[in-house]
C-alpha cells in the first residue's frame, strides 16, 4: 500500500532527529526511495535554511515545558518565602515584659553615677535617652522576649551598664504609662508619660490602597492596548504590599518597632509580588493556547 506524502512528511521531523520507531523508520525509508519531493523535504529538515533544527516541533515543545517548569519553581519559591517570612515575623515579634519580670536593679554611687542591671525573664533589651523640660537626661528602659526564645530554649539574658548625668530612669512598656523607677534628688516628674505605638504603617497602607485603585482604573482604561499587560503587572505591586501588611500586622497597623515591621512587610510583599507575576505569566500562556 502506497503511503501518502502528507503522512510521511508528518514523520520526517522525528525521522530527521532519529526519534522515530523502527517500523516508522522503515516506512519512511521505503517511501523516500521512490519519492523525490519527500527526499528534498528531508534535506531541508536536516540542514536547509527553511526550518532549522532548533525549531523542530519536538524541541519547541520541550523548550516550552522547561520554561513552564522554571516558572512553576519560581512561583513555589516565592510563595514559600512569603509563608516563611510571615511565620518568622510572629516568632521574633517582641513581647514586652512588665517591670516585675524585667529584673531591673539600680545602684546609686556617691559620685552621682548610677549602674543599671537587667535580668529576670528578658532575653533582649533596649535603652533610650532624651532630654526633659528641666534640662536633665531621662533614661527609658525596654525589655522583652519572643516566641523564638521558647522554641530554641534561649535562657535569660543579663545586662549591666553605668551612667552619669542621668536625672531619672523610666521603665517602659509600649501602650502603657511609663513607670518611674529612679530619680535624682530634687527632680520632679511633670505628669505621666506613655509610650504610644506609631501609626506610620497605616499611612503607608492607605498610600498603597490609593495606588492600587489608581492602577486598577488605568488598567481598565488601557487593557486592550499594548500598555494593558504592563499596567496589570504594576497593579499587583501595591496589592502585594497590602496583602503583606495584613499578613505581618493584621488589620491594626500600630507598631512600636516601625523599622522591623516595615522591613518584614517589604520582604513579604516582594515575595508575594513574585508569586503574582508567576501566576499572571502562566495564566497568559494558558489563554494564548
Amino acid at each position: 500500500m502506497k503511503v501518502p506524502c502528507g503522512v510521511i512528511r508528518d514523520l520526517l521531523p522525528l525521522y530527521a532527529e532519529n526519534l522515530a520507531g523502527e517500523e516508522s523508520k522503515k516506512l519512511v525509508e521505503e517511501h523516500l526511495s521512490e519519492c523525490e519531493p519527500c527526499q528534498q523535504e528531508l534535506e531541508k529538515l536536516k540542514g536547509g535554511p527553511i526550518q532549522p533544527v532548533e525549531k523542530l516541533p519536538f524541541q519547541r515543545v520541550e523548550k516550552s515545558l522547561k520554561k513552564q517548569r522554571l516558572k512553576l519553581a519560581a512561583l513555589i519559591l516565592c510563595a514559600t518565602a512569603a509563608v516563611l517570612l510571615t511565620v518568622f515575623n510572629f516568632l521574633t515579634m517582641p513581647q514586652y515584659l512588665p517591670l516585675e519580670d524585667s529584673g531591673v536593679k539600680i545602684t546609686e554611687y556617691e559620685d552621682g553615677t548610677i549602674s543599671v542591671s537587667l535580668g529576670g525573664l528578658m532575653t533582649a533589651h533596649s535603652v533610650e535617652t532624651h532630654e526633659d523640660d528641666q534640662g536633665g537626661q531621662i533614661l527609658d528602659i525596654y525589655t522583652w522576649r519572643t516566641d523564638m526564645d521558647a522554641l530554641t530554649g534561649s535562657g535569660q539574658a543579663a545586662a549591666y551598664f553605668s551612667l552619669d548625668d542621668i536625672s531619672a530612669v523610666y521603665y517602659c512598656v509600649p501602650g502603657e504609662e511609663n513607670q518611674l523607677i529612679w530619680a535624682k534628688d530634687g527632680w520632679e516628674p511633670e505628669g505621666g508619660v506613655a509610650t504610644l505605638p506609631r501609626l506610620t504603617l497605616n499611612a503607608y497602607l492607605l498610600i498603597a490602597g490609593g495606588a492600587a485603585l489608581l492602577l486598577g482604573i488605568c488598567w481598565l482604561v488601557f487593557r486592550k492596548t499594548k500598555a494593558g499587560p504592563v499596567m496589570l503587572s504594576i497593579f499587583f505591586l501595591p496589592v502585594s504590599y497590602i496583602a503583606a501588611h495584613f499578613l505581618i500586622k493584621g488589620p491594626n497597623g500600630a507598631t512600636c518597632t516601625l523599622l522591623r515591621d516595615f522591613l518584614f512587610i517589604i520582604l513579604t510583599g516582594l515575595a508575594l509580588y513574585g508569586a503574582c507575576l508567576g501566576l499572571l505569566s502562566m495564566a497568559r500562556e494558558k489563554l494564548r493556547k
